[in-house]
Order: structure tokens, then C-alpha cells, then sequence
């Protein structure tokens, strides 16, 4: 490694010493000049590493990140029809080998991924490396920051090995949160300091509170004339025998002194649920469905995870997913393949997505049928051998009325199982908005109509099987179901923001989301015509 320590710039001919970019892979990425932080309204300091202390902003944290570092993300090549990983292609050595030489390919999506969800903005200088390959060394997200210089050029400052270095844009690859002035990304902890502030406080309450064998304080009483002395004697006194280690023993009392305990204070009784409260605060800041951080008291959530677990990717994930795909087409492709559109990069859910294994094979079994697959391609799927003959389109045995009638029966299985997740998706969000959403009736005016809303989820869970459906011969109506479903219930959520007091409106919403998770049977017969 003597010999690589030192490499030059793309933008530049100044040398880039890796050994001193790669002490930032420490504990220093964290603790840095960040600690000093910001006081929230509670007294607490709330920055990225402090809110790293409580539990739901770091679950929060390691779940995100440590999804995205699961998933394989790679270059792909497009030859006319054909689709295919470019194997040969450099940058697919640095994303799914060595990033750079102190991380493996996880290790960074981790990383950058949790520096852009605590700090806002997640920077990695691409540098040159042996063999015309190019590392990616992640700076640290506490001392760097942006300038724009008197042409309107951004550069990247940041300190490494105490000195100040600056990068040309172009040779950062930056993952960036929501921004105000569309450059540059807002910490959501900043941003969420007094509630988080507030958890925080919640957090050190309870610690102190159970140091204290979960009891409250209580007082001396006496009628005994006490003057400032012998009352500065008696605390000291107390506070030796009872206090810290001793609060177990056994108090003697003197002089007429009685102990009276507190009883507990109705804020400190709900303590627990205001705990709950900011889980779910925090997994709302993260855009995070609440049971990602064990709020489980909901039996339909518990009984339908892996509906849940697509909702999750569809509405967190996918968001960042896009970030990273954006930036390595534009920075991590050269311009003449950028420009020919048969290059691009992709991420691979298909192990986070898929279902389990019965409804796995059904999908095959009809997809096969209908040649939309090849055996071999369903085999692939599940990274299983090709066998010889395996890539014909095989014709659907439609002469086999038996075979027909239970593909047919399978089918309509899955679409009931698809409408169902579609229902748990929408009485979840509408739920959920109601209690988040200052001007619920808008909110359900837009879900209800706009083609981004409940449309897109049922149209992307039930517009490939109902067209399987189709071309089996059955006879299946899902568009205009489904638009009668959503009219319906937006009528009624339109009554209920109409004629219920505004402080009861979540718990009527409450009632007919459960009301919508009964809906799957009659709005399955709807599609189907019967």
C-alpha cells in the first residue's frame, strides 16, 4: 500500500493522501466537533451523536442503513434486448468489492447511508485507485461543507488530518436528505431538536427514576421547632444513611419525625405512554412504519408483516434507492455513456420483496403457463440451475379443462391476497394520516383521487395477475372496482371530517380502517363480476 498513499484528482493535480482520509473510518466519523450540538427546549443537547443515545433514533437508523447495505447494487449493461450486469466494468469492482480500501461494499452503504439520514448530507470523494479503478472515501459529515465560488461552482471543504482540503463537486458522490435551497440537505435531528430533545429527557427521567428503585421521594414532618442548623444536619444525616447505595436500609426515625412518601404524579403514570408516543414520533420523522420499531400493538400488523415489509420498501427505501442510482449515473459514469441511455445502474430487492415460497411457486407456475417466463428464468429467480430445454416459452395447456380450472382457482387466490395487502396498505395510511396530518380532509380528497395515491397501489398489485387472469379466459374488472371502492370510502371519510368534532376524528377513522380490512371478500367478487 506504500506506493498508492498518494493519488491525484481527477480536478486536480494536487495528491489526495488516502492514509489520512481513511482515519475518518473511526469513531471520529461521530464524535467530533458535533458534540458541542444545540440545546433543545427541554435542556437537552440534541445533535447527530447524542440522538445516536436514544433507542428509537438508533434503531431508526441501523434499520435503514442496514438495509441498504444488504442489497446487491451494480452497473448494468442493455445490448438490444438483452439486459445483463456489466461484469467488466471497473465501477462494479468498486461497488460490489472494495469500495475503497478500509470498507467492504456494505460497510459503505451503511455508512453513507446513516450520515445522510443524522447529518442530512452523506459525501464520498471518488479518487483514483491502481488498475484505473476509482475508491470512494467517505468524509466526515461533521466537518464538511459546501462553497460556492464567483462562477456559481460548488466545492466540497472538508478537514482532513487537520488541514482543510477542498474537492471540485464533480468528485464527490453526495447522497443528500430534504433540502431548503436544493443543494444542500437539512439534518432531520436539527430540524426535530425540541422532540427529540423531549425523548431524550424522557429517556434520562427513567433512568433516574429506576436508580431510585422506581420509587418517589417523600418528607420529614415534626412539630419539633428545627432551627437552620439542626435542618441542614438532619438532610446530611438523612442523605448518608438512606441515599445512593443505602436507600435500602433500614430508616430510625427520632424526636417525633415522620416519613411520608409521594405518591407517584399523574405525568410521571404516563411516562410509558409518552415513551410510546415518541417511537412513534420517531418513526414518523424517518418515514418509518411504526412496527419497524416494535410498536406492535396493532394485530393486523402483527398478522400481516410481509405486506408491511413491502409498504416499507415502497415508502422508505425506494426514496433513497433512487438517490443513489441518480448520483452514480451522473457521477460515476463517464459522459459518453451517460449519454447512450443503454447504461445505468440498478439495486436488486428482489430477496427483500419476495413472498413466501407457496405463493412464489403459483406466480411461476402461471407466469410460465402464460409464456411470460421460461422455466429457466423462474429457476434463476430462485438461484437455482438452469437444465437443458429449460428456456422454452411453454404454450398454456388451455385444452386441459381440470389444469385450467385450478390455474384459474390459483389465480384468483393471488389476487385476493394481493387486494388484501392493497386494503391493509390503505386503512394503515389512513390511519396513520389522521393522527399525523393537521388538514386530514385534504389529505384524503388527494389519496383517494390523485393517480399517485390508493391508484398506484392497487395498480401495482393487481394489474400483472388480473392481466394473467385475462388471458386464461377469465373475466376481471379490477379498474373500475377499485375506483368504486376508493369513491366510497372517500365519501365516508369525507362525512366523518364533516359531522365529527375534530378531537374525535382519529377514532372514527380508527373504526372504518378496520372496517376497510374487511373489505377484501366483497371487493374480490366486485373484480371478478360475481
Amino acid at each position: 500500500m506504500n506506493n498508492t498513499q498518494l493519488v491525484v484528482s481527477p480536478q486536480s493535480s494536487e495528491p489526495i493522501d488516502i492514509q489520512s482520509m481513511a482515519t475518518q473510518t473511526t469513531e471520529d466519523f461521530f464524535f467530533t466537533t458535533m458534540a458541542s450540538g444545540g440545546m433543545s427546549d427541554s435542556g437537552e443537547t440534541v445533535n447527530p451523536s447524542t440522538a445516536l443515545g436514544h433507542g428509537p433514533v438508533w434503531q431508526a437508523v441501523n434499520i435503514l442503513s442496514g438495509d441498504i447495505g444488504q442489497l446487491p447494487f451494480w452497473k448494468m449493461k442493455r445490448s438490444g434486448d438483452l439486459r445483463e450486469k456489466d461484469r467488466n466494468a471497473p465501477i462494479n469492482y468498486t461497488l460490489g468489492v472494495e469500495p475503497n480500501p478500509y470498507q467492504t461494499p456494505s460497510v459503505w452503504k451503511e455508512t453513507m447511508m446513516s450520515y445522510a439520514l443524522l447529518w442530512g448530507n452523506a459525501i464520498s470523494v471518488i479518487v483514483p485507485a491502481p488498475g484505473g479503478r476509482r475508491w470512494l472515501m467517505p468524509l466526515m459529515p461533521d466537518v464538511t461543507f459546501y462553497e460556492q465560488d464567483e462562477r456559481g461552482n460548488y466545492h466540497i471543504t472538508t478537514r482532513i488530518a487537520n488541514e482543510d482540503r477542498s474537492f471540485d463537486y464533480e468528485d464527490c458522490f453526495h447522497i443528500r436528505g430534504l433540502q431548503s435551497n436544493g443543494f444542500w440537505g437539512l439534518s432531520a435531528i436539527d430540524v426535530a431538536r425540541n422532540v427529540l430533545g423531549h425523548g431524550l429527557a424522557l429517556q434520562k427521567h427513567g433512568n433516574k427514576t429506576f436508580k431510585n428503585d422506581a420509587k418517589p421521594s417523600g418528607v420529614l414532618r415534626t412539630d419539633q421547632p428545627f432551627n437552620p442548623e439542626a435542618h441542614k444536619n438532619l438532610r446530611e444525616e438523612w442523605y448518608k444513611t438512606q441515599g445512593g447505595d443505602n436507600r435500602r436500609s433500614i430508616a430510625i426515625l427520632w424526636e417525633g419525625l415522620e416519613f411520608k412518601p409521594m405518591s407517584m404524579s399523574n405525568e410521571d403514570a404516563q411516562w410509558l405512554e409518552a415513551r410510546k408516543l415518541d417511537r412513534e414520533f420517531v418513526a414518523s420523522l424517518f418515514n418509518l412504519p411504526a412496527f419497524k420499531l416494535n410498536a406492535l400493538e396493532n394485530s393486523a400488523v402483527r398478522a400481516n408483516l410481509e405486506e408491511q415489509n413491502r409498504d416499507y420498501f415502497q415508502t422508505s427505501l425506494s426514496r433513497w434507492m433512487n438517490r443513489f442510482v441518480e448520483e452514480a449515473r451522473r457521477k460515476l459514469l463517464p459522459p459518453q455513456l451517460r449519454s447512450s441511455g443503454d447504461h445505468y445502474f440498478r439495486w436488486f430487492p428482489e430477496a427483500f420483496l419476495r413472498g413466501d415460497v407457496k405463493m412464489r411457486m403459483e406466480s411461476y407456475s402461471l407466469a410460465i403457463a402464460s409464456r411470460i417466463l421460461s422455466p429457466n428464468e423462474a429457476r434463476a429467480k430462485e438461484d437455482m440451475d438452469p437444465y437443458e430445454g429449460g428456456d422454452e416459452y411453454l404454450n398454456p395447456a388451455i385444452e386441459q379443462s381440470p389444469k385450467l380450472d385450478d390455474q384459474k382457482s390459483k389465480l384468483r387466490s393471488i389476487i385476493s391476497n394481493q387486494l388484501e395487502g392493497a386494503l391493509l396498505v390503505e386503512s394503515n395510511k389512513v390511519e396513520r394520516a389522521s393522527k399525523v396530518t393537521k388538514d386530514f380532509l385534504s389529505w384524503v380528497q388527494k389519496f383517494y383521487s390523485s393517480a399517485e395515491g390508493l391508484a398506484a397501489i392497487f395498480g401495482e398489485r393487481l394489474s400483472e395477475p388480473c392481466e394473467l387472469a385475462r388471458l386464461l379466459g377469465m373475466e376481471v374488472e379490477w379498474e373500475s372496482a377499485c375506483a368504486t371502492h376508493m369513491a366510497e370510502n372517500c365519501q365516508s371519510f369525507e362525512n366523518i371530517c364533516e359531522l365529527t368534532d375534530k378531537k374525535d376524528i382519529a377514532l372514527a377513522v380508527k373504526d372504518k380502517a378496520e372496517e376497510i380490512r374487511l373489505q377484501c371478500k366483497q371487493l374480490t367478487k366486485s373484480i371478478f363480476k360475481e
